[in-house]
């Protein structure tokens, strides 16, 4: 029963996500509005923040305590292995997409926050 209740919840928030309305183009011109409105400095914090929460060295543990939540909550068994293997790749490629989405896609919208990132990386 959750199988079923958790997809159908997930169909109905996916299409309220694409469907194109004027509330969600009011919420995302809203978070767009508050994230140019942050200085370079506080952008490259957030976004450091986010990257090193989701993608750091010290996420392992984090990532395993999601995943297992998550099955917990489906009632599925996983072996260790999967998990372990699962948590080797999954993080890695969200940092490669994210470092591709910092270099590309916000080196047009805040070039400052770009070079300030590229100057705390290198301390």
């Amino acid at each position: 029963m959750t199988l079923v209740s958790d997809s159908i919840s997930a169909m109905v928030f996916f299409m309220m996500f694409v469907r194109d309305t004027d509330g969600r183009r009011a919420l995302f011109n809203t978070i767009g509005r508050l994230f140019e409105g942050l200085s370079d400095i506080a952008k490259a914090v957030m976004i450091i923040l986010v990257a090193d929460t989701l993608l750091g060295y010290h996420s392992e543990e984090g990532w395993t305590g999601f995943l297992d939540l998550v099955l917990g909550h489906y009632g599925i068994e996983v072996e260790e292995e999967n998990i372990v293997l699962f948590v080797g790749i999954i993080p890695i490629a969200i940092d490669v997409w994210f470092k591709y989405w910092i270099f590309i896609g916000l080196n047009k919208i805040s070039p400052g926050a770009v070079v300030t990132i590229k100057q705390l990386d290198r301390h």
